[in-house]
């Protein structure tokens, strides 16, 4: 017999069944992606095998709701559990993939959907079709591809970009006790720098790296001149070289336009493969709103329907 703490019970299973279930298959962390598929039911209730599946085009939230944006142009609100999972699209255009990590990131991609069809009998057709095209792509690389902000380099020609565009790096560099050989400043996210080096990459507080002499400093800082004045200088007195300046143009070309975003209240969250930043809606850099549209329209919807409050 069915009382109300029972029915309780069984809505808040559902729904940690479904975040969990949505943690699992969006990779937004990992991938870039424009659009991609909902999958829902009328009911919270209705059965996974009755889970209707939809293409979107955007998608913005506000706590448990989500509003998704059609081909046709029609929208739909959602919530757990009647909202069962979302698989977005990678935004082949605007893909970086290089490393091992990169490309398992698109093959966790393919076997979600492959659950999710599973899971979900009716949206077979549209995970189907993400796979294959995911298949394409993976196949490639299999035959010696990268792929570089939405382009593919043979292997071969990757290897000879980076090494005729090599960067000045500081050879030794202790922090916190432990030392990293051969760093270069690679990318700044919010009060952590990450650092590349021969071991991979490392990602340090730009308070410690603001405490080093100014004879380790300002070496480091002429790694990446884009970064320079993080650790207090001008690229322009540096004396950096050309090696220098045409890697960081390498590494940062794609810069603001691998990205996936969500508006959640007054917080806006940026997403590229390996980094994700938040940002307060009326302080996001010009250049994610330059290179991506439909960021920028999404922030003056959601501003003007705060107004309009």
């Amino acid at each position: 017999m069915s009382t109300p703490f029972t029915s309780f019970l069984r809505r808040a299973t559902l729904v940690m069944a479904t975040l969990l279930t949505s943690a699992s298959l969006c990779h937004a962390v990992d991938i870039p992606s424009k659009g991609g598929i909902v999958v829902f039911t009328t009911t919270d209730s209705e059965s996974d095998k009755f889970a209707m599946a939809n293409e979107y085009v955007s998608m913005e939230s506000f706590g448990m709701t989500s509003t998704f944006k059609f081909a046709n142009g029609q929208t739909r609100q959602m919530q757990p559990p009647a909202l069962r999972v979302v698989v977005p699209y990678p935004d082949y255009a605007a893909l970086t993939l290089v490393t091992d990590t990169d490309w398992q990131s698109l093959e966790k991609i393919a076997q979600d959907a492959d659950a999710a069809a599973v899971k979900y009998p009716k949206s077979a057709p549209l995970m189907q079709a993400l796979k294959a095209t995911l298949a394409t792509a993976l196949q490639k690389h299999q035959q010696g591809y990268v792929v570089i902000s939405g382009g593919w380099l043979s292997k071969e020609d990757y290897a000879k970009k980076v090494t005729d565009t090599k960067a000045d790096y500081v050879e030794k560099l202790v922090l916190s006790g432990k030392m990293y050989k051969n760093v270069r400043l690679s990318a700044v996210n919010g009060d952590l720098v990450k650092l590349m080096h021969d071991s991979g990459f490392a990602n340090v507080p730009l308070a410690d790296l603001k405490k080093l002499p100014d004879d380790q400093r300002k070496p480091l800082a002429k790694t990446n001149p884009r970064l320079a004045s993080i650790l207090g200088y001008k690229a322009a007195d540096l004396g950096s070289s050309a090696g220098s300046i045409a890697a960081a143009a390498v590494v940062n070309s794609g810069a603001y336009n691998t990205l996936s975003y969500s508006i959640v209240g007054d917080q806006v969250t940026i997403t590229r493969v390996g980094s994700t930043e938040t940002f307060a809606i009326d302080k996001v850099p010009a250049e994610y709103l330059s290179n991506n549209p439909d960021l920028a329209q999404a922030i003056k919807d959601h501003l003007a329907k705060q107004k309009a409050k």
